[in-house]
């Protein structure tokens, strides 16, 4: 039985372990015919494979399109002494 579209980005929204890895506040979640659609930025691969895995352990989940893209923190990108600047 399909979850209805409100029930399923609730529960998407409340499960707690996006709380330790991913910032779910700029997630931005879609609900159509069962089908999570997750956009936004998430800050490592980790985080994106866990939105997904997420999603999926929800009822009334069919499919997920998992679109976010990987932001890496600007320090990262940075040569080893520009961050000290």
């Amino acid at each position: 039985m399909k979850g209805s579209r409100k029930k399923i980005k609730q529960d998407e929204a409340d499960h707690p372990d996006w709380d330790r890895v991913v910032n779910a506040d700029e997630i931005q979640v879609k609900v159509i015919d069962g089908t999570v659609i997750l956009t936004g930025p998430v800050m490592s691969y980790l985080a994106k494979l866990l939105a997904s895995e997420n999603s999926w352990n929800i009822s009334g989940v069919w499919s997920v399109d998992n679109r976010l893209k990987v932001r890496y923190p600007l320090e990262a990108n940075a040569p080893s002494g520009e961050m000290e600047r």
